[in-house]
C-alpha cells in the first residue's frame, strides 16, 4: 500500500523492486552481499548471520503478530493443541520459523509439553502439507490467506492460532546490511517511515487495500479483505524492538539448539534508524 499511495515518494524515495524469496534465510543473503538495502523475514536468520560474522543488524519488528496456524486432517481426532501429545509435527527445516512458533506455543500451553512431540523436516509448505495429508505427519503449519482455502476445501481443520498461547514471537524483523546503517541512517528511516504510513493507511481502508493486495497476489478479494479482517492489525505493523520478541525467541532458540544462552540483543539490533517515539529504552 505503500508504494501504491507513493508513500515512498512522499519520502524522496524510489523503490526499484520488491522481491520476494522462499526464507529468511535468502534474505540475509541478500542483504550481506550487498545486493538488498532492506530485508523484512524471520528472526532466527538474521542473529544466526550476525553471530557467525556477517555484517547484518536488526532494526526492528516488521510483523508483530505471528498469524502461523496448525492444521490436521480433518478426520483426525486432534481437536486441540493439548492433542498433540505424541503427534508429528511437519515444519520446513530445522531451526526455522515455523517450528519456532510451535515451539513456543506448545511450551505456554497447559496439558502439554514439547517433549511430547516430533518434528518431521518436511521442505517448504507444499510438501509439509503434502506431508500431513498423505499421512506422513499429524500437524502442520500454514499462513491465512492459505488456511481460510484449506478450509473451504476440507481436507484439514485448524487446531491452534500460534497468537492464541504465545503472543511475543515475531514471525518477521527489519534488517539491513550494517555498512548500510553506518552510512546511511537517513534513508534507512525514511523507508521504514514510509512503511509505517503505509500500514496506517491499510488500517484505515481494509477494503481498498484488499483489493490492491488481491492483485498482486492473484488473490480473490473477499479472501483477501476476510483475512485483513482477521488480523490484529495495530500491532502487524509496530517496528518497536520490544524486549519481550527477543527474549522469547532467545529462549526457543536455545531449545532449538541454535543457541547456547541469549543472544547479544544489544548488539545484534541498532535502531537508529527508527523514529525516536519507535525506540525502545531497553537496548
Amino acid at each position: 500500500m505503500a508504494r501504491e499511495q507513493e508513500t515512498f515518494a512522499d519520502h524522496n524515495l524510489e523503490v526499484e523492486e520488491i522481491v520476494s524469496f522462499g526464507s529468511a534465510g535468502d534474505v540475509v543473503r541478500g542483504i550481506s552481499t550487498g545486493g538488498l538495502d532492506v530485508g523484512l523475514g524471520g528472526l532466527a536468520a538474521p542473529v544466526n548471520a550476525y553471530i557467525q560474522g556477517a555484517p547484518i543488524n536488526i532494526l526492528g519488528i516488521s510483523l508483530g503478530v505471528n498469524p502461523i496456524e496448525f492444521f490436521a486432517r480433518a478426520d483426525s481426532g486432534i481437536e486441540s493443541i493439548q492433542d498433540a501429545a505424541g503427534a508429528q509435527i511437519a515444519v520446513n527445516g530445522e531451526g526455522d520459523s515455523p517450528e519456532a512458533a510451535a515451539i513456543q506455543s506448545i511450551s505456554r500451553a497447559d496439558g502439554v509439553s514439547i517433549d511430547d512431540v516430533e518434528f518431521v523436516y518436511a521442505g517448504g509448505l507444499g510438501e509439509c502439507l503434502t506431508t500431513v495429508k498423505q499421512g506422513g505427519a499429524d500437524l502442520t503449519w500454514i499462513i491465512p490467506p492459505l488456511s481460510l482455502i484449506q478450509l473451504d476445501e476440507g481436507d484439514l481443520k485448524r487446531v491452534w492460532r500460534v497468537r492464541e498461547h504465545a503472543e511475543w514471537i515475531p514471525p518477521q524483523v527489519i534488517t539491513a546490511g550494517t555498512t548500510t546503517i553506518e552510512e546511511r541512517p537517513d534513508v534507512l528511516g525514511r523507508i521504514i517511515s514510509a512503511l509505517m504510513d503505509g500500514a496506517e493507511y491499510a488500517r484505515n481502508n481494509l477494503e481498498e487495500t484488499a483489493s490492491v493486495w488481491a492483485a498482486a497476489a492473484e488473490w480473490p478479494e473477499p479472501l483477501a479483505l476476510q483475512t485483513l479482517r482477521n488480523l490484529d492489525l495495530e500491532r502487524h505493523w509496530d517496528p518497536t524492538p520490544r524486549q519481550q520478541y527477543f527474549t522469547n525467541t532467545g529462549e526457543t532458540m536455545i531449545k532449538q539448539g541454535l543457541v547456547d544462552e541469549q543472544p547479544p540483543w544489544q548488539d545484534i539490533i541498532n535502531q537508529t534508524p527508527l523514529p525516536a517515539n519507535k525506540q525502545a529504552d531497553w537496548l
